[in-house]
């Protein structure tokens, strides 16, 4: 059957085109002159146009009447169009109009109706309209709408319940669809364009739109989904998607409606008797389907609505049966496991429901003993805690009979219950009920009690040893003033309150500990068996006194160590000392190794005064008279016993140190030590020959002077060795002490070896530097020597001669500069060293050119000056210079010296002294062979005296003989 809708156009249309109708009038009237959008004059075409219109109107009508659009076709009305002739403009602006009447006459209604949309999309695809085509339609229309409302109020227009409203959201709604969403639309640009036009008529925002539209489109799709739920084995997701697409159904939109929808479902399902039978849940999981849902998610859109229910009836049950008898209890359990079998609910939701009824029931009573506490209401806190034990019991009976609890303890219910308050109040609840009645509670009601209050097993220990601490303290002090002790009454309560045993023992260990502390004297015989008594009484083992004994008698121990360590003047404990010590080992019950280790602390103590020894030894050995005393603070004067003349086959005088020790000081402290360490003991050689010490000095010298004084010991060895006056048997003694200077001082084996080679290198460079003093060269002898000391250090001294050579070099280069007086001889003398040495001072020495210039000048100019220039080749090759390098010197040597020249004597002639110009001029000949000069230039540089300069020193020769005169010429030549 034809829709209203298309009745009422072919009724308007049919009606228009009576005799008399005037369409084009009317629509033109309408739209505000459809034909003149386009720049067209009817009266041209009139008839063509009429006759047009009434064919095209004859076949919607006939269309129309008989209710199926499908009768006409885009083709037909196409071919209308071709059979007329009528222009582009013309046979566009007919179809248009049609398509506005028709929109115009939808629009007098506000509701939109499905068929609307449909009559809509079918006309514009009959009529063949484009993208703007259609829009200009719904502007037009749009404009008409917004006329005859624009002096409406906007309280009516913002109404959404208001005719106006509803029309102008009808009139968004189609042009919507029109361009996005049932199939006859363009592309997104066309739809923004288009839509965007009509919605700027009213002035509308993007998302006032939105909001409009799906407030249309939803009563649509809701009604979808109703029927989607009546015919739910018949509909799939593909024909709601379509229907989406058509009505413009946003995604999240679709979300929630198809949630609410589901929904729904489950609460028809679950009805009156709160029960999902396989049937339901098969048309739970078929709607699921079809709707697009998630499992997990429609699992819990069914949870959502399934375990409030059977939280409303857990709590109910709990809160009516958890007091009651036995039978009620056990009945509970069989009534929630029916009732989470009938919910499909899984074992662990059920369970977390029953965890949060037993949660709520808690809480009345543990707040009131919280409450109570706080309050310091001890029988009402008791009260309570009796409650919440109440609840304890009737909740494990509970958990025993339903079978989806088999794994859920009460105590894990309960714990997991009062989570989160906290472990403050839990504790004090439980020490509460522990001081009150631990004398009579039972041990099993105390672990429910700690397990309702998730007390752990570590803080209920800590709670009974603070209750009963004190108590134990009072009996067991009663038991000790006995005589004999007897504390069978204290062990008798102890097992009586369940006294934890950690704090027994811990309280009879300090009963012992305070009786052994009570002296620090070496205990007498009475004393040890009263001790041994006590210690039987307290049924203590010997592993357990034994540490308060050590901590006690090790001192006493370490003491006569030291005492016996003072009764002789080296340290070394005497052989009747001991057996002493050993004896008193055995009466004060110390082990081997505890009484060694306070042996090694006593002589850790005796030590530190050796130790100092040696370091004021190395002081006076290293330090002047002057230094010592600022020091120390005091004047030490001279040491009358160290032989300032004498000296070692190294040929080192003794004064070498700036010290006033003698040499061998530092060693004989050493070897103090050594003797101390070795004759108590407490040194052992290895297989390898290697000593280990037990005791050492690492700690009793400072770090900075442990490698310096080993220096000192080296060096003081050396220097004993071969001296006469020492005995052999000294010699011996003072190199075991030096040898065993790292192990005492804890050196690592890099600072040895870099100490010795450090000591070595500074040995042998001063005797080469006294040897290369007394004849500039170092002969087999001197090689010999440096050979032995490297091999008597056991040390690379590296080539300490060549190193010397360059000291004795640089010490001679220090006397003054090369361009000063003496600078020749000077330069001659270091040239001449290092000729005979084989250092090249250039590359050997490091001497820049700069350098090598100035002493390369100086001996020169010497050289010309005293007419034996024919040496300064010879010189050039004693500084290492190339030919090239020593002839570019020289040339610009010679090259100063006579433009000097040139200008003092200039200068002279001003000066009115010829003499000493004449002068000036013989030495300029002497230098002008050497200088590589411009032709000229010797002219230039004389200026305007360059004739007067000539003619007087002609005259100077004229004076001296025929011989000089050629001088005159070659001046005068060099003039030009």
């Amino acid at each position: 059957a034809a829709s209203r809708s298309a009745v009422a156009v072919s009724a308007a249309v049919a009606g228009a085109l009576a005799p008399g109708g005037a369409l084009v009038g009317v629509a033109g009237a309408v739209v505000g002159g459809g034909l003149a959008r386009f720049g067209v004059a009817p009266a041209l075409v009139e008839g063509r146009f009429k006759a047009m219109q009434a064919k095209v109107a004859g076949m919607l009508r006939d269309a129309a009447t008989a209710g199926d659009w499908t009768t006409v076709s885009s083709e037909a009305v196409k071919a209308v169009v071709d059979e007329y002739g009528l222009p582009p403009d013309y046979s566009t602006a007919l179809l248009c109009q049609i398509y506005t009447k028709y929109l115009l006459e939808v629009m007098r209604l506000p509701d939109v109706k499905t068929a609307e949309m449909n009559d809509l999309a079918a006309l514009r695809g009959i009529l063949g309209m484009n993208e703007e085509a259609t829009g200009n339609a719904h502007y037009d229309v749009a404009v008409e709408v917004y006329r005859e409302l624009q002096w409406t109020g906007d309280d009516v227009l913002n109404d959404p319940e208001s005719p106006e409203h509803r029309t102008i959201s009808k009139l968004l709604f189609l042009s919507d669809r029109a361009f996005a969403g049932d199939g006859v639309g363009g592309s997104d640009e066309a739809y923004g364009y288009e839509v965007g036009r009509v919605r700027a008529v009213f002035q509308m925002s993007r998302g006032a739109l939105d909001d409009r539209c799906s407030d249309i489109a939803a009563p649509f799709y809701e009604r979808a989904l109703a029927g989607t739920l009546e015919k739910l084995g018949s509909v799939d997701s593909g024909m709601l998607a379509r229907a989406r697409a058509k009505l413009g159904v946003a995604d999240d939109a679709k979300a929630r409606m198809h949630a609410r929808c589901f929904g729904d479902e489950v609460d028809a399902a679950l009805g009156n008797d709160a029960a999902l039978s396989d049937a339901d849940q098969a048309r739970l999981d078929a709607l699921a389907d079809v709707l697009e849902l998630e499992k997990s998610d429609a699992a819990e859109a069914i949870a959502a609505k399934t375990v409030p229910i059977y939280v409303d009836a857990t709590n109910k049950a709990v809160q009516e049966g958890i007091t009651a008898d036995a039978d009620a209890q056990k009945a509970l359990g069989a009534e929630l496991d029916r009732l989470r079998q009938a919910l499909r609910l899984e074992d662990a939701t059920a369970a977390s429901v029953f965890k949060d009824a037993v949660a709520q029931t808690l809480r009345a009573p543990y707040a009131a003993a919280t409450s109570a506490l706080k309050l310091q209401n001890t029988p009402g806190a008791l009260a309570s805690l009796e409650r919440l034990m109440d609840v304890r019991k009737g909740v494990d009976v509970v958990v025993a009979s339903a079978p989806f609890l088999k794994d859920t303890g009460g105590s894990e219910s309960f714990a997991e219950s009062l989570q989160g308050g906290g472990k403050s109040l839990p504790l004090s609840l439980y020490k509460l009920a522990y001081t009150e009645k631990f004398n009579d509670v039972d041990s099993a009601e105390l672990a429910n009690l700690r397990e309702t209050l998730a007390v752990s097993d570590q803080d209920a220990t800590m709670i009974h040893e603070t209750v009963l601490a004190p108590k134990l303290d009072i009996k067991l002090g009663e038991a000790l003033r006995s005589d004999p002790v007897d504390v069978s009454g204290v062990t008798d309560w102890v097992a009586e309150v369940g006294c934890p045993e950690s704090l027994v023992k811990d309280k009879f260990l300090r009963a012992y500990t305070d009786t052994l502390r009570s002296s620090d004297a070496i205990p007498t015989p009475e004393r040890t068996q009263q001790l041994a008594l006590l210690q039987d009484a307290l049924g203590l083992a010997d592993e357990d006194v034994y540490p308060a004994r050590r901590d006690q008698y090790a001192p006493v121990y370490k003491k006569s160590a030291l005492e016996a360590m003072g009764a002789s003047g080296g340290g070394i404990v005497a052989a009747e000392y001991t057996e002493g010590l050993e004896k008193l080992r055995e009466r004060l019950g110390l082990d081997a190794a505890d009484a060694k280790a306070a042996f090694e602390g006593a002589a850790k103590q005796r030590l530190g005064p050796l130790v100092n020894d040696v370091v004021s030894a190395y002081e006076e050995a290293v330090l002047s008279p002057e230094q010592l005393a600022k020091k120390r603070g005091q004047d030490v004067g001279e040491d009358l016993g160290r032989d300032s003349a004498g000296g070692g086959t190294f040929g080192i005088e003794t004064s070498t140190a700036a010290g006033s020790g003698a040499p061998e000081a530092v060693l004989s402290a050493m070897a103090a030590v050594l003797d101390f360490l070795e004759g108590n003991g407490l040194a052992s050689q290895e297989i390898d020959g290697a000593w280990t010490y037990e005791v050492d000095a690492m700690g009793l010298v400072d770090e900075k002077m442990k490698v310096d004084l080993y220096k000192q010991c080296v060096i003081a060895e050396l220097q004993v060795t071969d001296d006469s006056r020492i005995t052999d048997g000294k010699k011996e003694r003072y190199r075991r002490a030096a040898k065993a200077v790292p192990d005492v001082l804890g050196l690592d084996e890099a600072d040895v070896k870099n100490a010795k080679s450090v000591v070595g290198t500074a040995i042998a460079r001063k005797y080469c530097a006294g040897a290369l003093q007394q004849k500039l060269t170092l002969d087999a002898a001197d090689q010999q020597f440096v050979l032995d000391l490297s091999m008597r250090l056991e040390a690379d001294l590296g080539d300490v001669a060549f190193a010397a050579k360059k000291d004795a070099l640089l010490a001679k280069m220090g006397g003054g500069p090369a361009d000063g007086p003496g600078g020749a001889e000077r330069a001659a003398a270091v040239r001449d060293a290092a000729v005979a040495m084989g250092i090249d001072l250039s590359a050997d020495l490091g001497l820049p050119e700069s350098t090598l210039g100035k002493l390369f000048g100086a001996e020169a100019t010497a050289a010309i000056d005293n007419g034996d220039a024919d040496t300064v080749g010879d010189i050039a090759d004693g500084y290492g210079l190339s030919g090239d390098a020593a002839s570019k010197a020289l040339s610009d040597l010679a090259s100063r010296v006579v433009f000097d020249c040139v200008d003092n004597a200039r200068a002279a002639i001003i000066m009115k002294e010829p003499i000493r110009a004449c002068a000036d001029l013989d030495k300029l000949l002497l230098y002008v062979d050497f200088a590589d000069l411009d032709d000229g230039k010797l002219g230039e540089q004389a200026g305007n005296k360059k004739q007067e300069l000539v003619e007087l020193y002609a005259s100077y020769c004229d004076s001296k003989g025929p011989e000089i005169e050629a001088k005159a010429a070659a001046l005068k030549e060099l003039m030009g």
